[in-house]
C-alpha cells in the first residue's frame, strides 16, 4: 500500500512539471502559456485555457508545440518504465502513470492550471500497452469523424475508449482504474473547453472550419474530417 501511495504520489509530482511552461521560461520569458484567445465567426472570442503544446505553437511555432508534446510524453513514460521493470507484477507503474496525468491537468505548483493530458496519457500508455496506441486513436477517429461527425470527438474518444479496451484485453481492476482515471481527469480539465466548443459547435461547419485553422493541430484535424466528407471545401 505504501508504494503504491509513493508511485502515485510520484507520478502526481512529476506531472505537475509543465513542460509549456518550462519551453516558454527559457524561450519567452513573460509570455503567459496558459491561455490563447482565437477569433471566431461573429466576433465572439473563444479562449484555451490550458497550459499546451497547442498554444506554445501558437505564440513560438509548430517545432516548439511538437518538443512540449514529447517533453509531455516523456516525463510520464520514463518513470513508468523504471517502475514497470522493477515491479513488473505490481501496480504501481499503473498509479504513477494515471497520476502523472492527472498531475500535468491539475498541478500542484501552478494552482492546479493545467492541460487536457492527452500527451501525458499517450506517454504512459506506451508503456502499460503499447498496441493501445495504435488501436484506440485510430478507433477513437473513426467513431468520432465518422459516427459523431465532429473532429473533437475523434480526437479525444480513444481516452475513453480505454476502458472498454482494458476490460476486454485485460479484466484486470488496476488497468479499469488507471483508464478511468486519465478519461475522468482530462473530461473535468477541459470542462470550460468543452462548454465553449459546444456554443462553436451551434454556430455551425463554418465557424469550426475557421476555429479549426487558427491553429496547427486544427488544421491536421480538418484534413482528417475531410477524408470523412466534413468540413467541405467551397466550391
Amino acid at each position: 500500500t505504501y508504494y503504491l501511495v509513493g508511485a502515485a504520489l510520484l507520478g502526481y509530482l512529476i506531472g505537475s512539471v509543465s513542460m509549456a511552461r518550462v519551453i516558454g521560461y527559457f524561450f519567452a520569458p513573460g509570455v503567459d502559456f496558459s491561455t490563447q484567445d482565437y477569433q471566431i465567426l461573429g466576433g465572439d472570442i473563444m479562449s484555451l485555457d490550458i497550459a499546451s503544446a497547442t498554444n506554445v505553437s501558437q505564440k513560438l511555432g509548430a517545432r516548439f508545440g511538437c518538443l512540449v508534446s514529447i517533453l509531455d510524453m516523456l516525463k510520464v513514460l520514463v518513470p513508468t518504465l523504471v517502475l514497470r521493470l522493477v515491479f513488473p507484477e505490481d501496480p504501481y507503474f499503473l498509479a504513477l502513470a494515471a497520476l502523472g496525468v492527472v498531475g500535468h491537468n491539475f498541478p500542484v505548483y501552478y494552482r492546479f492550471r493545467g492541460g487536457g493530458g492527452l500527451s501525458s496519457a499517450l506517454g504512459g500508455l506506451l508503456v502499460v500497452d503499447w498496441l493501445a496506441v495504435l488501436v484506440t486513436p485510430a478507433a477513437g477517429m473513426v467513431l468520432g469523424m465518422g459516427l459523431f461527425r465532429d473532429a473533437y470527438v475523434g480526437s479525444t474518444l480513444w481516452l475513453f475508449l480505454l476502458i472498454p479496451w482494458f476490460w476486454v484485453r485485460t479484466h484486470n481492476w488496476a488497468h479499469i482504474a488507471y483508464a478511468a482515471i486519465i478519461a475522468v481527469s482530462f473530461l473535468i480539465a477541459t470542462m470550460p473547453l468543452t462548454k465553449q466548443y459546444i456554443g462553436l459547435r451551434k454556430k455551425g461547419p463554418e465557424a469550426l472550419l475557421n476555429f479549426y485553422e487558427q491553429f496547427h493541430m486544427g488544421r491536421g484535424l480538418v484534413k482528417i474530417g475531410r477524408f470523412f466528407g466534413l468540413y467541405k471545401k467551397k466550391t
